[in-house]
This record gives structure tokens, C-alpha cells and sequence, in this order.
């Protein structure tokens, strides 16, 4: 069964490879028939999967398809085929700017570059959405440990809503809001609730529910220890600032107005400094 599977993908493909190539021929003209095909086998040979569902496509519809996928196989394949930081670097600014003058209709002397202009000339193709493809890949090449940037995005969160809690009296008195809207609605409080103070229980359950978001990703994090490479936890130590005011907010019954908040708390270098001797964050 698998062998004939084998065979009638083969027979796909050499079939429906004949519409690419016979699409194309109106390029010849302009000394860039090769260009719908390069793309295709670039396709072919790194994104099997999306090469063969291209190939059924409508013929006004597939060398665009190709094009841009073409496209994405040329960036994700950037962190694999490139030994070199800065390289990978060079091969990304070059295709940062190559976007500009596709979308210029000015693409560079490159047979994928010159297939997206002219995809973009016959279906107003989005800029932005290429730029992300290609700025994802750029992050990803700053990323060397999967789970250590799965805790740091946990940990980044907590520190985050933590820090929208702190600033509430702060933001307060300027008149401005950032509490999620629709606990808000949730607890019945409204923003002139918020402006002017209010301690009473409804703000209180508010502000509970909202630094139980930020206790829960902390707690996530933790939980994720065990995954982290050696060392990593020195990149965490920020925890320690926000465990101590989750847990101050606490005593005061979440009264996030309570002046006792709004000090420096005298124990944080110690916790901090305890946190790295136990090796944890």
C-alpha cells in the first residue's frame, strides 16, 4: 500500500509539474522562465507537503502559491544551512530590504524576489505579513533553548500583570485605567470606582483576580524548573520582587490601595540573594 502511494504521488507530481512549467511559458519572453520553476523546486525539496498542494491549485493561482512559499522556505531554512551568526544576520537584512523593493515593484536580481513582485503585482499581496515570517525567523536565531524561553515567557507575564497591580494607585491619580475590562464588568467596578479609590470588597475580589493571573505564570514557571539548562535561574531572579509584593497585597486583604504597598520592601536583597544560593527563582 505504501509503495503505491509512492507511486501515484510520483505521478502527481510529474503530471501537475507540466502545468507549472506550461504556465510559465509566457516569461520566456522576458528572459525569466526559469523563475516559476526555481520556485517550484525549492518548494519540492524543502516543504514537500505544501509542494504537492500547490500543484492542484489553479493554474492562474500557482505560481503565486509557489512563489510564496518559495519565500518561506528561503527564511526558515536560514537558521539550518548558515554555521555563521552574522551570515544568518546578512542573509535576513538582505531579505528585509529585498522586501522593500518588491513591494516597490523594484525586486532584486533573484528568481524568488522577482516571482513575489510579480505575485504582488497580480494579487496586492500584504507586506506585513511577510515581514512577520521573516522577523519570526530572526527571533527564532535568538532562541537556543526551547524551555528556557517557555519559562522566561511565564515569568515575563507574572512580572508584567504584577506590575500593572503595583501601578494601579499610580495610574489612578492620572486618571487612567489598564485593569482588564472585562473583569472589570465581572466585579461590577467602573473605572471612576478605580480613579477615586475605592476599597470596598468589589475591588478587592477585582484586584484578586487579576494577581491570581500573575500568581498562577509564576507558579507555571517554578513547575518548569526541572527543564531549565544550568545557570538559567540567574536570568529569573526578578521573581523575588514579585512574589514579595503578591504576597504583601495578600495581607492586606488585596486592598491594592493600602499605603503599606507603595514602600520599598527592606527584604528584597536578602531574597534575592537567598533565591540564588538555593539555585531557584
Amino acid at each position: 500500500m505504501l509503495h503505491f502511494c509512492k507511486i501515484c504521488s510520483r505521478i502527481l507530481s510529474v503530471k501537475l509539474r507540466v502545468n507549472v512549467i506550461a504556465g510559465s511559458k509566457r516569461y520566456k519572453s522576458s528572459n525569466v522562465a526559469g523563475h516559476p520553476q526555481y520556485c517550484c523546486d525549492v518548494v519540492r525539496k524543502g516543504d514537500y507537503e505544501n509542494y504537492l498542494t500547490c500543484l492542484l491549485l489553479p493554474n492562474d493561482a500557482r505560481t503565486s502559491a509557489f512563489a510564496i512559499r518559495a519565500f518561506n522556505v528561503e527564511v526558515a531554512q536560514i537558521q539550518d544551512i548558515v554555521s555563521e551568526k552574522h551570515i544568518g544576520l546578512m542573509r535576513i537584512q538582505f531579505w528585509r530590504e529585498a522586501l522593500d523593493k518588491i513591494f516597490q515593484g523594484i525586486p532584486p536580481e533573484s528568481p524568488i524576489a522577482m516571482e513575489l513582485a510579480r505575485a504582488h503585482r497580480k494579487n496586492k499581496l500584504s507586506k506585513q505579513w511577510f515581514v512577520r515570517m521573516l522577523e519570526a525567523r530572526n527571533l527564532r536565531r535568538c532562541i537556543k533553548d526551547v524551555h528556557a524561553d517557555h519559562v522566561a515567557s511565564h515569568v515575563g507575564k507574572a512580572i508584567g500583570v504584577t506590575t500593572l497591580v503595583r501601578a494601579v494607585p499610580h495610574h489612578a491619580q492620572k486618571r487612567q485605567v489598564y485593569l482588564p475590562t472585562d473583569l472589570m464588568i465581572q466585579h461590577e467596578v467602573s473605572q471612576e470606582d478605580i480613579i477615586r479609590g475605592c476599597q470596598d470588597q468589589r475591588v478587592k475580589d477585582l484586584i484578586y483576580d487579576v494577581a491570581s493571573i500573575a500568581h498562577q505564570q509564576l507558579k507555571v514557571a517554578r513547575e518548569m524548573k526541572s527543564s531549565l539548562p544550568k545557570n538559567t535561574y540567574l536570568a529569573l531572579l526578578s521573581t523575588a520582587s514579585c512574589e514579595l509584593y503578591l504576597k504583601a497585597l495578600q495581607r492586606v486583604d488585596f486592598n491594592v490601595f493600602d499605603p503599606r504597598l507603595q514602600g520599598r520592601n527592606n527584604w528584597l536583597p536578602l531574597v534575592i540573594w537567598l533565591q540564588k544560593i538555593r539555585r531557584t527563582y
